[in-house]
């Protein structure tokens, strides 16, 4: 039979396996027979049952390591199991409970109990994996949403000749999103990072994208400062309309630089994320404008962003913006914290904005396209066989 569920029965008792595997084989179910616990485990890694009956009183391996060991299998932990034990005391059964099982039948049972607790125990997993597999075409239909709005790679080209993305949700949707406008004489590009990430930072993503649109639609000029300054008012009010007594203080930190071509000069404002750039200029050094190191060409200058983020705590803040020369040549980087917080490495440790500048500055003379691919590279490298930690987004662009 096409559709027939597999069940795998594991007991030390010949007449319970072959009383339990007729009775199942008369509900039109295939059986497997497994005579103790470390052959239970081998058949279930083997043959991948839909669902697991265990005695718990075995030699060898009882019943509740064989359902220690299964709820640990990745590739099993959701298989059905369903105990079966003489043993009836309140600990017992929160003991089987508490190492994963899905229920648990007393002996001696009824054939009809037992039945009755195999189809509802399929049944559940039907519907999980029903519900589960529409929750995965939302998400994706919700990453389509999000891939449309934001700028394609074409219309970032035709603004900055030189660039690239590395772009790489956690999840499948994220909390970090990229913007651009392009002015009368001016361009903006921005890296944000909002709270959270899958579908919650995603969601407070597209607000924060649109707020940004709506604030440089009345004015496509605008400075940095004064952009951000506006949408952070806005994000401030939209989270405290939904909950006067107590306010959402998720927020977004943002990295925004707008360049003047004509003037050649760039502007950057900053909420909790700074902007690096690498020149051969000498640029004057202050708080918000550090010098980190240099290759003896060129040296790598970071420019600091205020340390508020938008929308989370301060409405009333004014967002300071720096403005400083450009010439041909300068690479200018915008990123969340994502790169730089990813875990990995000999010590398992956080890659670090330190080892960032360093990789940055050490690539530099290599094309804009061959230390995209150096610092994709790097980060695989890094991580390893570590799960990435968090969105990740850095964008560079040439003048």
């Amino acid at each position: 039979m096409i559709n027939q569920k597999k069940i795998l029965v594991i007991d030390d008792e010949k007449n319970i396996r072959e009383t339990l595997s007729e009775l199942l084989m008369f509900c039109n179910y295939e059986v497997i027979i497994a005579k103790n616990g470390l052959e239970g485990i081998e058949s279930a890694e083997q043959q991948g049952p839909d669902l697991i009956i265990c005695d718990i009183m075995m030699p060898e391996l009882d019943g509740y390591e064989v359902a220690k060991r299964i709820r640990s299998n990745e590739k099993m932990a959701m298989i059905p199991f369903i105990f079966l034990s003489a043993k009836s005391s309140n600990h017992d059964f929160r003991k089987g409970l508490g190492l994963g099982a899905d229920d648990y039948l007393i002996k001696p049972f009824s054939n009809q109990e037992l039945i009755d607790t195999v189809a509802m125990r399929l049944e559940r997993v039907k519907s999980i994996k029903s519900d589960s597999k529409n929750l995965k075409d939302s998400i994706n239909n919700a990453k389509n949403i999000q891939n449309v709005i934001l700028p394609k790679d074409d219309e970032i080209r035709k603004v900055f000749q030189k660039n690239f993305k590395i772009y790489m949700p956690r999840d499948v949707v994220s909390g970090d999103f990229f913007w651009m406008n392009e002015g009368n004489s001016h361009a903006h590009l921005a890296v944000a990072d909002c709270t959270g990430h899958g579908v919650p930072g995603a969601m407070l993503s597209m607000v924060c994208y649109e707020k940004l649109n709506a604030v440089a639609a009345i004015n496509k000029d605008i400075s940095p400062g004064n952009l951000l300054t506006m949408v952070n008012g806005m994000i401030y009010d939209f989270m405290l309309s939904h909950n006067s007594e107590a306010p959402i203080r998720d927020g977004m930190d943002i990295a925004m630089c707008m360049i003047d071509h004509q003037q050649q000069a760039l502007s950057f404002s900053g909420a909790a994320r700074p902007l690096y750039i690498i020149t051969e200029q000498k640029l004057e050094e202050g708080d918000l404008l550090i010098k980190h190191n240099s290759d003896g060409k060129k040296s790598l200058y970071e420019l600091k962003g205020d340390i508020y983020s938008i929308g989370a705590s301060n409405r009333n803040h004014v967002f300071t913006e720096q403005t400083i020369p450009i010439v041909k040549s300068d690479r200018i980087y915008l990123f969340s914290d994502g790169y730089t917080d990813q875990f990995g490495g000999e010590k398992d440790k956080k890659y670090n904005r330190l080892r960032l500048r360093n990789t940055l500055l050490s690539s530099h003379q290599l094309s804009i396209e061959e230390q995209k691919e150096l610092l994709e590279k790097e980060l695989n490298d890094w991580m390893g066989q570590q799960e990435q930690t968090d969105d990740i987004t850095l964008m560079a662009l040439e003048i």
